[in-house]
């Protein structure tokens, strides 16, 4: 199993459940597949890293968090 970029990027110290965990997981494939591979690593992690900072807000729709990270990049779905 490949573990995505957002992984690496989850503090240590947050405690996300596998439910969370998981939700992350889609919201970051979700993303990818609309920006349909498009881009450098840069823009992956950027998207992972608003992802992960939306969870830690509180934000646990993977729809949302997947939509929000795109904006926050400049893609708009």
């Amino acid at each position: 199993m490949t573990r995505h970029p957002i992984f690496g990027l989850v503090d240590p110290n947050t405690n996300f459940d596998l439910a969370t965990t998981a939700i992350l997981d889609t919201a970051f494939d979700r993303a990818i597949a609309e920006l349909r591979d498009r881009g450098p690593n840069s823009v992956r992690e950027s998207v992972a890293r608003r992802i992960v900072t939306l969870a830690c807000a509180g934000e646990r729709d993977p729809n949302r968090l997947c939509d929000k990270a795109l904006v926050a990049v400049g893609y708009f779905p």
